[in-house]
């Protein structure tokens, strides 16, 4: 099967255009396949945590041939897509996933059109945190999306080509509750969650390139060296069951960034990039 297009997502840490551009030179340059990035630049990139709105001069530069689209609104930390003039698309911002909570962040649905056909890919960045109400806001945004996938179905014959992704932050709960017993589910076992959840959607997690971490091959996208936080895996594409979907050279997605380098090399990728990693793949 042939390439329809290529996909990047990634949180870029409170990314900023300070007056130091350094960083948004080099997070840039990683985009554009130097440095270690991607072997061809993507057709659609996507970052989290934008913080900074003029750091869109430096990728209008550096992407002449690609358009950009950023949320917008009281939320600190956008969502910024660059999309290729090669492909038809359309944008909207999907304000149900704020839950009518300012500091939220939006969805950013992108509809693509490719050889007469629709594909739609929603990025997210669900709220962050462990406790029980940070779960359950991180539990409304996936309705949501799932509830879109729905909807989608309804007009397309039941086979809509849908993908959603970004920092889903699925760090599980650890939180006491008053008068209870404590409330606990793992990373793994918030993962497991939303893979059944997905199954009831005709949608699939797909599977990330594992890294070597802690003694154990693991899929981890997040992690910043420190003893006081664990390696985690936030980072998540689910598709539609008959998408086909690979990384660069294999069928899992690929994760570029800090796990493709030696572990000594680690603390200065987070401090000179992000502490996450950046998810590559192609939908062919």
């Amino acid at each position: 099967m042939a390439k329809v297009f290529s996909v990047a997502s990634w949180n870029v840490e409170h990314f900023q255009d300070t007056t130091d551009l350094s960083r948004v030179k080099r997070v840039a340059n990683f985009i554009h396949g130097k440095e270690g990035g991607p072997k061809k630049i993507p057709d659609v990139f996507a970052l989290y945590e934008v913080e900074g709105k003029y750091l869109y001069r430096e990728f209008m530069e550096k992407f002449p041939r690609h358009h950009f689209h950023m949320t917008e609104g009281k939320q600190t930390q956008e969502i910024f897509i660059g999309v290729s003039n090669k492909l038809q698309s359309f944008t909207t911002q999907r304000l149900e996933f704020k839950e009518q909570r300012d500091f939220l962040r939006p969805g950013l649905l992108l509809t693509i059109r490719k050889n007469d056909i629709d594909y739609s890919l929603l990025f997210l960045h669900t709220k962050s945190g462990s406790n029980t109400e940070d779960f359950g806001l991180r539990d409304a945004a996936l309705l949501h999306a799932f509830n879109l996938k729905k909807a989608l179905d309804a007009k397309s014959g039941g086979k809509a080509n849908f993908l959603f992704m970004g920092d889903l932050n699925t760090m599980g709960i650890d939180d006491p509750v008053p008068y209870s017993k404590q409330m606990d589910l793992s990373s793994d076992g918030e993962i497991d969650r939303i893979k059944h959840w997905a199954e009831k959607r005709n949608m699939k997690m797909m599977p990330k390139e594992k890294t070597i971490i802690e003694g154990a091959e693991k899929e981890v996208t997040w992690w910043n060296g420190s003893s006081g936080y664990s390696p985690t895996n936030l980072d998540h594409l689910i598709a539609s069951n008959h998408l086909t979907i690979k990384g660069q050279a294999q069928e899992n997605i690929s994760l570029l960034g800090w796990p493709k380098l030696p572990e000594g090399k680690w603390k200065q990728w987070y401090k000179d990039y992000s502490d996450h990693a950046m998810l590559y793949f192609e939908v062919h």
